[in-house]
């Protein structure tokens, strides 16, 4: 059997033709990674070398397609060195997916880098780690990032290698674990409306020392390179209330019925009475009197010019949601509460303006309850006449509230679609396309812009993340619907506890990234004060991370949780009003057990957070204490 090789650079590639395994191997560290066997239908023909390429077609039975590829060695691009590039393409048409490149091969104590959200550090060989074995590298739900990622800690020096993907717009990323038990992740390729396309491209980043942050900095390197690093100082200079988003909390304050008018059969929809305003507005002013200086006023009700004006002149950022992706059909009109029929302005874009799939039919989007109990599918806008829709919306609104930002759910959140209908036909990357478009028409008007979860093709696009920090895999269930639940004790999901929560498991990879570019915050229904015994967790990560606390709850419990909600701002806010123009420069362990974390900024701050109960002695003998439930000793250190 012949191994096809190319050496070059300092690096060494390579392809088995029998079992369709890629190798890569830094030359001077001697560190390498070696895929698995490709699938048993896939079988590799024609391989040669040409042009320090090694050239290959790969055919598959099951799809019946053939595929051109190429594997060769590139310089370098800025802030890299060089790496390995895998060029798939092919003129055929297929469905399901194609499945190459194969899995590399993990070794037991190799550790996983999934950007989840802000980022997991899953040990391969942890029989406790869990998570969705197929995610969509489309949506920001699923993976933030178009990477995933592999640290091996060759003496300790953790060596590593990313797999980053040019276009994720028809990928998805499968994590499954071996017959030993170990996690192994691969990509599969989605047709584009039935043909392979464009081509497919493969980056392979290695590194022989550096760990978390050699990896994120070479793909921070290679996105900037594309274009996609655009930092929140270039975009304040188009939206200047950009300075007023930065440490500053985001808080939703909802009136005691809100949830219920929105999901009860029974619930009436009744104007907001003078009283309710009033009363939002002391609130605020009591937040500001209390030290609460940087506040991101979040609004879902229709409120008055008034109330707004009055925040506004707190010198809070106000902004007010919106939604360019669900409509209610009009045959189930008659089952939503009054509430859902007023805030559902799309109405009037059904059937027309609809996401229609290959045979014709509706896609669904949320589902909402109807007045007779029942759950029921809204559909799926298509992204092309939203465009036209926030067009014809936002200056009106703009002009009659006086909000500095908008946040415009589900856009990053939700994955990619592809529409047939004749009138407003799109593949998954026109879908990208103009769900960009919509985010920039909102800075374009001079709005700070925010938008549900996040994927990084649209940093330029927008200026803050509700979700970035609560990757929906781990949060209460049905979170969307319960935005001001409260668990304590026995109540407050495993998930949360073992994942969300757990220090061990959790990374910020997307900081070490984008921590300059976007604003991240934890999700409405998975708050700060979600899981009140908690709280302290989310503000050592708070300040950790670099990233403002997020407060979602109803009036009534402003009274019940008002000192532990301005005690956390004033933990967590600090950070993240200091850093929020700066990259994050690094993170690292500072004990075996993982639980004592730290970051630095390019400001020159540094950050320690002992996750630990039991104080830790740092080499220099500065103490950092520990924390527990109750008393928050704050381990939040600027080092010289």
């Amino acid at each position: 059997m012949h191994i096809y090789e190319i050496e070059k650079y300092g690096l060494l590639i390579s392809l088995n033709p029998e079992t369709g395994a890629l190798a890569i191997k830094d030359v001077k560290s001697g560190l390498h990674f070696t895929q698995n066997n490709m699938n048993q239908n896939y079988r590799i023909a024609n391989a040669n070398v040409f042009d320090d390429k090694i050239c290959f077609d790969i055919t598959c039975s099951d799809i019946n397609i053939c595929v051109n590829a190429s594997f060769e060695i590139q310089r370098r691009i800025q802030g890299c060195g060089p790496y390995a590039e895998l060029i798939l393409s092919s003129e055929e048409k297929f469905n399901g997916s194609f499945l190459y490149p194969p899995s590399f091969d993990a070794k037991s104590g190799d550790i996983g880098l999934f950007p989840l959200g802000e980022g997991f550090a899953f040990p391969v060989d942890d029989p406790d780690v869990e998570i969705r074995p197929v995610r969509n590298m489309f949506s920001g739900s699923d993976n933030s990032m178009n990477f995933w990622g592999i640290l091996r800690r060759i003496k300790e020096n953790e060596g590593w290698i990313v797999c980053a993907v040019e276009n994720g717009n028809d990928a998805q990323v499968l994590t499954q674990r071996g017959e030993d038990g170990l996690l192994r992740t691969s990509i599969s390729w989605l047709p584009q409306k039935g043909e392979f396309g464009y081509r497919r491209i493969i980056r392979f980043f290695i590194g022989d020392k550096g760990g978390i942050t050699a990896a994120c900095k070479a793909y921070r390197n290679y996105r900037k390179d594309r274009g996609y690093v655009v930092t929140l100082k270039e975009k304040a200079k188009k939206v200047p209330n950009i300075y007023k988003l930065i440490g500053a909390a985001d808080v939703w304050l909802w009136n005691n019925d809100a949830m219920y008018r929105l999901y009860n059969k029974d619930a009436k929809d009744e104007s907001r009475p003078k009283e309710l305003l009033e009363l939002r507005c002391s609130i605020a002013a009591e937040m500001k009197a209390k030290g609460m200086e940087k506040v991101l006023w979040s609004e879902f009700e229709d409120v008055n010019k008034d109330t707004i004006s009055y925040i506004n002149n707190l010198g809070f950022l106000t902004t007010c949601y919106d939604n360019f992706k669900d409509v209610i059909p009009k045959p189930i009109e008659h089952l939503m509460t009054p509430t859902r029929r007023k805030r559902c302005r799309r109405i009037k874009n059904w059937p027309d303006d609809i996401i229609t799939d290959e045979n014709g039919y509706y896609v669904n989007a949320w589902m909402i309850m109807g007045v007779d109990g029942n759950m029921y599918h809204q559909h799926a806008l298509c992204d092309i006449p939203a465009v036209k829709c926030i067009m014809e919306d936002l200056p009106e609104i703009m002009k009659k509230k006086g909000y500095s930002g908008r946040f415009l759910d589900v856009v990053l959140a939700t994955a990619l679609s592809e529409c047939y209908h004749p009138m407003h036909s799109m593949t998954r990357s026109d879908s990208m396309y103009y769900r960009k478009v919509l985010l920039k028409y909102v800075n374009d008007a001079g709005l700070v812009c925010g938008t549900e979860m996040g994927h990084e093709d649209a940093v330029p696009d927008f200026n803050y993340s509700e979700g970035i920090m609560s990757p929906p895999y781990y949060r209460a269930y049905d979170s969307g619907r319960r935005m001001t639940t409260l668990y304590y004790g026995d109540d407050v999901p495993e998930k949360i506890k073992k994942f969300m929560l757990n220090p061990k498991y959790r990374v910020p990879l997307w900081e070490l990234v984008y921590h300059d570019c976007i604003v991240s915050y934890w999700y409405w229904g998975d708050s700060s004060m979600s899981c009140p015994e908690y709280a302290h967790v989310r503000d050592l990560f708070n300040s950790l991370y670099g990233t403002p606390p997020l407060y979602s709850f109803d009036i009534s419990t402003w009274e019940i949780l008002k000192d532990q909600i301005v005690d956390s701002y004033k933990r967590a806010s600090y950070v993240a009003q200091k850093t929020g123009y700066y990259e994050m420069l690094s993170f690292e362990y500072l004990s075996e057990d993982k639980l004592v974390q730290k970051t630095v900024f390019a400001d020159g701050t540094a950050v320690i957070a002992n996750f630990g109960e039991e104080a830790f002695t740092l080499d220099d003998g500065t103490v950092v204490p520990g924390m527990d439930k109750v008393v928050i000793n704050v381990p939040v250190n600027e080092l010289g």
